[in-house]
């Protein structure tokens, strides 16, 4: 029985090693947060809409949806712009806590 409880603790010990993300994990998370940050803040809006339905959490939830949206368009433009490769991109701050990704443009030549 010892020997089958020491190797429990291997696997376990292993386990949580290998459950740490890596560098590329978090890059690709950061990457991803403006449209989850959006998308959570539109979840948020139809949770208030559903507790208090009146004007004010409507033109909540259609902002919050509106910067869904332009998180959506700029990622589909920065995406096609791109070189294949690296997408170079800035952080804007919208009317809201989120951030959203836009493309930087070359300099005119």
């Amino acid at each position: 029985m010892t020997s089958q409880a020491s190797q429990i603790g291997r696997d376990v010990r292993a386990m949580s090693e290998e459950a740490e993300p890596t560098s590329s994990d978090l890059e690709a998370i950061e990457a991803e947060w403006p449209l989850l940050a959006a998308e959570l803040s539109v979840v948020d809006a139809e949770c208030r809409l559903l507790a208090l339905p009146c004007e004010v959490t409507v033109r909540s939830h259609r902002r919050a949806v509106a910067r869904l949206n332009a998180v959506v368009r700029l990622r589909r433009e920065a995406r096609r712009k791109s070189v294949p490769g690296r997408v170079p991109v800035v952080a804007v701050r919208l009317r809201s806590p989120f951030l959203a990704v836009v493309p930087t443009t070359p300099a005119a030549a």
